[in-house]
């Protein structure tokens, strides 16, 4: 493709998300390039073999390609600073992850996943868990009025374990002559179970996997069950907000982090600043001061696998 037209490609396009430069993996330079175009320097790197990390220095228009650290490079490499240098990460170098690309099986480094129709997929009898992005056991597959030990196991819709019996989940019933559970005639606040956002009355709020949650860029205030735009003090939960969508060069640092787990300790015990929300996207967590609400539209933009965390505030 000519250069001329790369230049119409947006950024997002290409396997890296841009960054801000404090990171926590040791690198080793590849080349440093002056006198070219950002793109071009983008370009560049997803073509060179084991460039994982790359600098652009709009001074000079300089390209600066990185690679992981080796023992045999002796020394690791310092990276750049300042307001007119734009850092981006490229997509995890050891493997594909769940969700991503893969000609066999093992591009697939993710445990319980393999390589099917050129995708990262969890083995048969196994499914993704959101929550940190593992595959985990398919429980067993139990309808209503059978007994059961786990909520897991109940697989009708809006079902769960109860006295050992799945039955219809709080605000829903099974209904005379209905086969399976029906919500209740009633408004649904912060945590209830909901089926589109209309459902959630209170202000702020939208439906997010099945349950009522702050919309992406409040947190959550368990004082008073409110959606904020600030906390007075921010506490030690996060609440995940968004799927695909993530934020484009709002980072304020990078870490390695393949779940949210690690991600929010990460979060929780930066001192350089307040960290209220973080994005895990292809085993780099994103950490920033920033919310959604200070996000431009245009920044705002889908990320294939990206996940969108803001934190909470404390309860006391």
């Amino acid at each position: 493709m000519p250069v001329a037209a790369m230049d119409a490609i947006d950024i997002q396009e290409w396997t890296f998300k841009m960054n801000h430069q404090t990171i926590d993996f040791n690198l080793s330079v590849l080349h440093e390039k002056p006198g070219i175009s950002r793109i071009q320097c983008i370009v560049e790197c997803s073509q060179s073999k084991g460039c994982f990390f790359l600098e652009y220095k709009r001074s000079g228009s300089i390209c600066t390609k990185y690679r992981l650290f080796r023992k045999e490079d002796g020394k690791a490499a310092f990276t750049s600073s300042g307001p007119d240098v734009d850092s981006f990460t490229m997509n995890d170098p050891r493997g594909q992850h769940h969700g991503e690309t893969c000609s066999c099986h093992v591009d697939c480094v993710d445990d319980r996943t393999h390589c099917m129709d050129h995708v990262c997929k969890c083995l048969t009898g196994y499914s993704l868990n959101r929550e940190d992005e593992s595959c985990m056991k398919d429980p067993q597959r139990l309808h209503l009025g059978e007994v059961c030990s786990t909520d897991a196991e109940c697989v009708d819709g809006r079902t769960l374990c109860a006295d050992n019996v799945c039955q219809c989940m709080t605000g829903y019933s099974l209904k005379h002559g209905d086969p399976a559970c029906t919500r209740d005639p009633k408004d649904q606040h912060y945590g209830d179970v909901c089926t589109r956002s209309s459902d959630c009355v209170d202000n702020r709020t939208q439906c997010i996997d099945g349950q009522c949650k702050c919309q992406a860029g409040y947190s959550f205030n368990p004082r008073d069950r409110s959606c904020v735009e600030k906390c007075d003090k921010y506490g030690t939960t996060f609440s995940l907000l968004s799927y695909e969508y993530c934020s484009h060069g709002f980072s304020d640092r990078t870490h390695r982090a393949f779940n949210s787990k690690k991600c929010g300790r990460k979060c929780m015990r930066c001192r350089s600043f307040i960290c209220r929300s973080f994005e895990l996207w292809r085993g780099t967590c994103y950490l920033s001061q920033h919310t959604k609400l200070v996000v431009p539209d245009k920044d705002w933009r889908p990320f294939a696998g990206c996940r969108h965390y803001q934190r909470n505030c404390a309860s006391d």
